[in-house]
């Protein structure tokens, strides 16, 4: 089953980040040098910004976003602009879930890093950060289609038919 970043979703996740801080930090600025009103004039430059960086990112790297297939052979995955890699169900010692919302991430621990395969690809390779003392490797998904509940989901039930890897917290 695949599972990979919803454009439009991730389009909206980053805008509406930006022009969140953009607005608090304007008002910020405001209240410190004593300004009592807000324009809404004065707002429009600062939200077309992040708005139009925010497209841009979405349309030009498009082919660099987060990806997974689960198979029964093992899981194939591909972090936002890095190489795709495969790691065998029997090499997988652990997965976890961590954040929720569209902050959710897939953290996949082998049980050793030599069975990770980096598959073809242009993007540099990403390393694996350590966690518990081993080496993971960590893919945004809260903004896949179908949902992280769903992706969770038929991990669970690949993950049952091969009991040498450990379920997903």
């Amino acid at each position: 089953m695949d599972f990979q970043v919803n454009r439009g979703r991730m389009w909206l996740t980053i805008t509406g980040w930006a022009v969140t801080a953009v607005i608090l930090t304007r008002l910020i600025a405001m209240l410190i040098a004593g300004s009592a009103t807000v324009d809404a004039s004065d707002m429009i430059p600062l939200v077309a910004g992040p708005v139009g960086a925010s497209a841009a990112f979405a349309l030009l790297r498009r082919d660099s976003l987060a990806r997974i297939r689960l198979t029964e052979a093992g899981i194939a995955f591909t972090p936002t602009l890095r190489r795709p890699m495969f790691l065998p169900w029997s090499s997988v010692a652990a997965v976890e879930r961590r954040l929720m919302g569209s902050l959710t991430r897939l953290v996949i621990i082998p049980d050793r890093v030599e069975n990770v395969r980096h598959l073809e690809g242009t993007a540099p390779v990403q390393r694996p950060h350590l966690r518990r003392g081993r080496p993971s490797f960590t893919v945004v998904v809260g903004s896949m289609t179908p949902g992280p509940d769903a992706l969770f989901a038929e991990l669970n039930r690949i993950r049952t038919a091969h009991p040498a890897s450990s379920p997903p917290n």
